[in-house]
């Protein structure tokens, strides 16, 4: 038997595959952690065979990679897979840089999901996606973006000018537009627009 543990911050979908695997004859997941730091302690208690990883965790700091760097320094024997809405080609890489014995987009099938989970326990490395999806799929943000900024688009979002948020927050103009301007740059945004456009596609606010 297969024994599985996912780090995943959506409950639902944790309870999704779950229920999907209950009676499965090779695989078992024997636990679960909503965060990395969570999930290190229960890997480390209950030595699975693979992790199903996903790169972002909504309410920490470390993320997918971060895990997998930490699992590298642990020297644990498990194999991990991967599971995300994320795909662009730095990413993949990086993964398998820091050791990911596979990655998949979450939207593929539990028969899909099960035979990468066989593949990888038996030894195979198997980063499956489509390259004509890369631009299509929301691209990996790292958790680089600060509350502030988070903040500050968060009103741009609700129609507030730089002044308005500026009085709003209680800090300079210069300052509003300081961190529009770099959040701008570490979302490839060309205008406000685009960088509200684009904090909303990768689920800053």
């Amino acid at each position: 038997m297969i024994k599985i543990i996912i780090l995943d911050d959506h409950q639902l979908f944790i309870d999704g595959l779950i229920n999907s695997f209950r009676n499965d004859e090779q695989i078992e997941i024997i636990d679960f952690a909503l965060n990395g730091i969570t999930g290190l302690e229960k890997i480390k208690k209950n030595k699975p065979d693979v992790i199903l990883l996903d790169i972002e965790f909504s309410k920490t700091k470390e993320n997918g990679v971060d895990i997998l760097k930490s699992l590298k320094k642990l020297q644990l024997p498990v194999k991990t897979l991967v599971l995300t809405n994320y795909c662009d080609k730095p990413l993949i890489e990086q993964l398998r840089k820091e050791g990911a014995e596979g990655y998949r987009i979450k939207n593929i099938g539990i028969d899909q999901l099960r035979k990468s989970i066989i593949d990888i326990y038996d030894g195979e490395i198997t980063f499956k996606y489509d390259s004509d999806l890369i631009d299509q799929i929301i691209p990996f943000i790292p958790s680089r973006i600060s509350e502030r900024a988070v903040e500050i688009i968060k009103l741009l979002s609700e129609g507030l000018i730089v002044k308005e948020i500026a009085t709003k927050l209680g800090i300079a103009e210069t300052t509003v537009n300081d961190h529009i301007e770099r959040t701008r740059k570490k979302l490839a945004a060309k205008n406000n627009s685009e960088l509200v456009y684009m904090a909303v596609k990768n689920r800053l606010i």
